[in-house]
């Protein structure tokens, strides 16, 4: 028997001999060939080789029982390659092709390469921790860029190492697989060692409108945080929340800061066993408010930790309303406006610039005192009404005024929002008017009511010689009062054409000084002391004369300066006539000019002593018709 066919009948022969390799390679199933790698990324390149001698036409096929292409293995063969570029799961045969029953065979498998991830963590004295959260590879070789490479174990405890000083690095992971080359992803990091570990910082702190606690804070790369509580004023911190590196806000629902106060602070870990080291604390601050007549009260509660400097108080959009010294606990505020809406907060201001904000709260302010009554009010009487005007030194006045004639009967009511109003009133019914004023303000109170306050008053009455008597009431509506009073004359078309200043006196004789006053309206105007105030009138009173036109019984036309004209003593005469006639009825003059007598001629010759007749129509400023007649006597003197 040959070598060939003992080597064709001795399977377990070359298993024996297929283990007797090195380590590094695994063998098929049957044992008739060995390979360097069963596993690894893509490109996977694998090596294979056999000992059944190249008679037998030993074929490799590298891509399964179907692969089209299979090798033949040749003595003079070192090994034989082949590269996988795709992940899967790959069959490698061996075959012998003169005993196609013959097969071995060997599973590969590539896997896509995932890029390894880790956390680094600080450790105090320039050491580092590394995280890895990857569990995609059985080990991972960690180059920590010093010169340092170590190879770890995947599930082993986290690897520290220290660092010589605090320069910057690169650190780089690459994951590794059993049975596998060295040719998986990997990944770098930056990172520079630390000396000590530096504490976290809380910005601010705060309560919103669904009463969460919500807080800003800075966190530190690389290092392990938690949040810590205490609840009113236990100082005893405990554990509440662990907090990522990429953090800088947390809401924390479901909390009631209105019942119970809390404080926070955040732990840095050395994940290397040294200490902890603490943020600053910042505790909540709740606010409380309450109404009250003109003012709202404000207090608010909080665990005071002896780094608060102040406390700043908001109100509506004002940021900085007031600042209040550390300690306080309480304001009251009484700058406000009833019927007005008021929202505030409360910062506390600590030492390190940390801030902590209250919850808002809002409350409309409201007021209960009387109103005082109005001091100042002026009626003045115009053609179209009543006017009343008044200094307004309440700015919360809403509605204004009340409204009385002299027999005390209420005429109407006036509402209005303005320091002026017009009240349309018969003035011929009631020549004066009185009122009493208050108002409501937008508080919804009432003032005090003012007294009866009545429009100046003026009367008249003519005596027989034709002067006209005045006399007024004094106005007592201005707590100031008035200055002077000035009588105004206007004639019958309403003209003013005379003004009489009189100072303070209440009564007044016009005596009768024109020809054509016989209708006169009076009017009293008096001028207030306050000059916010316009000059305030009386009713108008209008004043009638009595005409005069008187005819002489006799003339002398002599041209010695007396009687040497027939004409009439006259007063208040608008139009006029006259007519003399001799005693045939002849008309000897006629004129319409009051002031031109007859001067005892007709036709340029001088009559002769008699009696003649004569005959005037006139009418007075009021339209008044006057008739005279009768005989006057020519005398020749």
């Amino acid at each position: 028997m040959n070598f060939k066919i003992k080597l064709y009948y001795l399977p377990a022969i070359l298993t024996f001999i297929s283990f007797s390799h090195s380590s590094a390679q695994i063998s098929s199933t049957l044992g008739w060939f060995e390979i360097n790698y069963n596993q690894g990324c893509p490109p996977l390149e694998v090596s294979v080789k056999t000992t059944i001698p190249e008679d037998q036409v030993p074929l490799f096929q590298f891509f399964g029982q179907d692969d089209p292409n299979p090798v033949a293995w040749k003595d003079i063969f070192d090994s034989l390659t082949n590269t996988y570029t795709s992940p899967g799961n790959y069959m490698v045969y061996l075959t012998i092709q003169n005993d196609p029953q013959r097969q071995d065979s060997l599973q590969v498998t590539v896997l896509q390469s995932a890029t390894p991830i880790f956390e680094l963590k600080d450790c105090e004295g320039n050491g580092v921790l590394i995280q890895i959260q990857d569990t995609f590879y059985d080990s991972y070789i960690i180059d920590y860029g010093d010169g340092t490479v170590v190879t770890v174990i995947s599930g082993d405890p986290d690897p520290i190492h220290t660092y010589p000083d605090s320069q910057l690095y690169s650190i780089t992971l690459t994951g590794r697989l059993v049975n596998a080359p060295n040719n998986c992803a990997s990944f770098s990091q930056s990172y520079t060692p630390q000396p000590v570990i530096s504490p976290p910082f809380i910005n601010n702190i705060s309560i919103d409108s669904l009463n969460q606690i919500n807080l800003n804070f800075n966190l530190l790369q690389n290092v392990n945080y938690r949040l810590e509580i205490s609840q009113d004023n236990d100082q005893l911190f405990q554990f509440f929340k662990d907090l990522n590196m990429g953090d800088t806000a947390l809401t924390i629902p479901d909390f009631s800061p209105d019942m119970r106060k809390y404080c926070f602070r955040i732990s840095a870990l050395n994940p290397c066993g040294g200490q902890r080291v603490l943020s600053n604390v910042v505790c909540t601050i709740s606010l409380n408010l309450l109404l009250s007549n003109n003012e709202i009260n404000l207090s608010w509660q909080n665990v005071e930790v002896g780094t608060e400097l102040e406390y700043h108080l908001s109100r509506n959009t004002i940021s900085n309303f007031i600042t209040l010294p550390s300690g306080t606990m309480s304001f009251d505020d009484r700058q406000v406006i009833c019927k007005t809406e008021y929202c505030y907060s409360v910062t506390t201001l600590y030492s390190d610039d940390a801030e902590s904000l209250s919850q808002t709260r809002c409350g409309e302010a409201f007021a209960t005192d009387v109103p005082p009554v109005i001091e100042d009010l002026a009626v003045d009487i115009l053609a179209d009404g009543v006017k009343l005007d008044w200094e307004v030194t309440n700015e919360m006045v809403k509605s204004y005024v009340m409204q009385y004639s002299t027999d005390n009967k209420l005429l109407a009511r006036d509402t209005s929002e303005f320091s002026t109003t017009f009240l349309i009133t018969d003035l011929k019914l009631y020549p004066q008017t009185c009122y009493t004023h208050s108002y409501l303000d937008i508080c919804g109170n009432i003032s005090l009511e003012t007294g009866k306050i009545c429009s100046i008053f003026l009367q008249t009455a003519s005596n027989p010689g034709g002067a006209v008597f005045l006399q007024w009431s004094a106005f007592s509506g201005l707590k100031d009062s008035i200055a002077d009073y000035t009588i105004l004359k206007f004639d019958q078309n309403d003209i003013l054409f005379e003004s009489i200043s009189l100072g303070l006196v209440f009564q007044y004789t016009d005596e009768v000084d024109g020809t054509k006053d016989q209708i006169v309206k009076y009017i009293i105007e008096a001028t207030p002391v306050k000059n916010i105030f316009q000059p305030i009138h009386s009713n108008k009173v209008e004043t009638s004369r009595k005409p005069l036109l008187i005819f002489p019984g006799a003339f002398t036309p002599n041209s010695d300066g007396l009687n040497d004209f027939y004409k009439p003593e006259y007063l208040f005469i608008k139009s006029y006539s006259l007519e003399i006639f001799n005693r045939w009825g002849e008309l000897l003059f006629s004129t319409n000019d009051i002031n031109r007598g007859w001067d005892g001629t007709f036709k340029g010759e001088m009559v002769p002593p008699d009696s003649y007749t004569f005959l005037s129509n006139a009418e007075d400023f009021r339209g008044l018709k006057i008739s005279r007649s009768g005989i006057l006597v020519l005398l020749n003197n």
